[in-house]
């Protein structure tokens, strides 16, 4: 697996890289001959800055001409649909409605409602559209002060998921504790991945992430061809 990682001082330098990151996979499966480009986006604040400029972006609107995009959130928390903590809300208000695209991207949310029922309904939706062993073209992650990522939490997140399942439905730490997420298999099989990652809480994980095995989460969601984008502070 080659994993790098590319440290920031300002936001600004942050946002654009990640964008520039994301513009050339578009390209990418342009040059393969692609008519549809799907990614996984991570939910939470960090990736906020990213998607607002996104949204607005000049190359990634043209490229949305020749691209059919469609964008899945990772992972959801089971709560009310038009709660704030919900990470499909802000997705779809930043990329879909805030989308300022020629032609604007296909946002898929998980269903509301009880996690278990969300969880079959958004992998027949995946399998439906992509197949029952999807590739994504790109995952993006977030990664928290304990490794986790999406809604993997513990190795039992992992490993309990059935054999090929794309869906899972967990509990998390913290609230709120009830939770759902693309399984560690589903996210890894992208042919690109990219983590975005803010606040020095995260150096102690990401050191041990480099240079030792330790297990984390976001271990096994991590895609041949991984990139880490630090903002650091």
């Amino acid at each position: 697996m080659s994993l790098s990682v590319n440290r920031f001082q300002q936001e600004q330098d942050w946002v654009a890289a990640i964008l520039g990151a994301f513009q050339a996979c578009l390209e990418d499966a342009l040059a393969r001959g692609q008519s549809r480009f799907d990614a996984t986006l991570a939910g939470g604040t960090t990736p906020e800055a990213f998607y607002k400029a996104l949204a607005i972006d000049p190359a990634c609107s043209k490229l949305s001409k020749l691209l059919d995009i469609h964008l899945w959130v990772g992972d959801e928390r089971e709560v009310s649909k038009n709660s704030p903590q919900r990470n499909g809300s802000l997705i779809e208000e930043l990329l879909g409605k805030g989308s300022r695209w020629t032609r604007k991207p296909t946002i898929h949310l998980w269903p509301e409602g009880e996690r278990r029922a969300a969880c079959r309904v958004y992998e027949k939706e995946l399998a439906e559209m992509l197949g029952l062993k999807p590739v994504f073209d790109l995952s993006i992650l977030g990664m928290g002060a304990d490794g986790h990522t999406a809604g993997l939490f513990s190795k039992a997140d992992v490993d309990n998921a059935a054999q090929g399942a794309l869906t899972l439905a967990t509990l998390a730490p913290s609230e709120p504790a009830l939770r759902m997420s693309l399984s560690a298999w589903a996210l890894k099989n992208s042919r690109r991945t990219l983590v975005l990652l803010k606040g020095n809480q995260k150096e102690s994980i990401l050191q041990s992430l480099m240079t030792t095995t330790v297990w984390y989460p976001i271990r096994d969601a991590l895609s041949a061809d991984s990139s880490l984008y630090y903002l650091v502070g």
